[in-house]
């Protein structure tokens, strides 16, 4: 069961990989926003109810565009995260998967003329600024 695990997983991945905008993507805004969604993400995010404070977005499998307005587009992302925190060693019973990785999903509003992100949804750390870097 775990390699057919790792092997699906590794799929996804690779697939997720061979393309620059990913299925589901909005062509027109997807290589503005994509640097700024992962830099939110990378600053702000907290997975698994907290536990797994440092993780970072590894590969997007499917964007859905949820709302479009003149003055936003909402996405929904789902993606490999794999937090950076943890150490090798640091597996669940079965070691099927790290703890602190694997897949997850997200919702981003983005500003459509600049591709800046407006707002995150998911468990996140204390709110920062979200100013350009």
């Amino acid at each position: 069961m775990n390699r057919f695990v790792y092997a699906l997983a590794g799929l996804a991945l690779a697939l997720a990989a061979c393309t620059t905008v990913p299925p589901g993507a909005p062509a027109d805004l997807w290589e503005r926003a994509w640097p700024e969604i992962r830099w939110t993400y990378d600053r702000l995010a907290l997975e698994r109810d907290g536990i797994c404070t440092q993780p970072r977005m590894e590969a997007v499998t499917r964007v859905e565009e949820v709302e479009r307005t003149p003055e936003r587009v909402v996405l929904r992302l789902s993606y490999w995260f794999r937090d950076v925190g943890y150490e090798d060693d640091d597996w669940i019973v079965a070691g099927t998967f790290r703890r602190c990785e694997g897949f997850a999903e997200r919702t981003f509003a983005i500003d459509p003329r600049t591709g800046r992100v407006l707002a995150m949804g998911g468990p996140q750390r204390a709110p920062r600024d979200l100013s350009p870097r």
